[in-house]
Parts: C-alpha cells; sequence; structure tokens
C-alpha cells in the first residue's frame, strides 16, 4: 500500500528495474541498479506523471515494426512493439525523447525526434 517492495537472492549484478503500467497515469521509467558492490537499502524510485506519446502504424506492415525510447542522453527508457494496427500509448516523462525504429525486414533504423510537455504527441511509424 505505501509502493515499498523488496526483492532478495539477487547476484552481484546490474539490474534495470521497470516501471510500467499502460493503465496507469505514471510514467515509464527504467531505473538502474548496481548491485556488484553488495546490498542495495533504501533506494528511492519516484513516479511522475506520464505524457503519452501514441505511436501509430504508418503502413499494412505494423506486425514487423519494433521501437526503442531513448531519454536525451541516450539512455533506455523503454522498447516495445505495436500489437495491432491500433495506436498505441506509452506514458513518458515531460522532456526530449529519440525514438529509434527498426523493422524485422533488415532496413536500417530510423530516428524520429520527440518532445514532450503537457500535451499527448502523436507518432507514425514506419
Amino acid at each position: 500500500p505505501d509502493g515499498a517492495f523488496q526483492i532478495s537472492g539477487l547476484s552481484r549484478d546490474l539490474y534495470a528495474v521497470k516501471v510500467f503500467d499502460p493503465e496507469d497515469k505514471w510514467a515509464v521509467q527504467t531505473t538502474i541498479v548496481d548491485t556488484t558492490a553488495g546490498p542495495v537499502d533504501g533506494l528511492r524510485i519516484q513516479l511522475v506523471d506520464g505524457v503519452p506519446l501514441v505511436v501509430t502504424a504508418s503502413n499494412e506492415r505494423w506486425r514487423d515494426v519494433r521501437f526503442r525510447v531513448l531519454d536525451h542522453d541516450g539512455s533506455f527508457v523503454y522498447s516495445g512493439r505495436l500489437w495491432s494496427a491500433a495506436p498505441r500509448q506509452v506514458r513518458l516523462a515531460p522532456g526530449e525523447y529519440s525514438v529509434e525504429v527498426t523493422a524485422v525486414h533488415g532496413e536500417p533504423p530510423r530516428v524520429s525526434p520527440v518532445t514532450l510537455a503537457s500535451e499527448p504527441v502523436s507518432l507514425a511509424l514506419p
């Protein structure tokens, strides 16, 4: 109820803790947690309200499309695919992003810059 959770039994390594619920108002967030030096206690992940990035298929080959969202520093935020021809919504924190789109059929990746403020932004994926 207070948002706290515990994960035990982890090896010493780097882990990505990803917060994502498509039905919620919170922004997708990926936090890298480094346990190579031992246990991490008291880690706090602050969630922020998300702004919708609405991705759609620009043609009938939507099944082939994969995309990654990177923040302004080039750090990984989210990766996904289109599950149908219908628009898909990903909530992100306000800011500047790059959306890298790849297709299974071997075309080179395409990168689109996206800036989110307070209103949803639509992006047709090739």
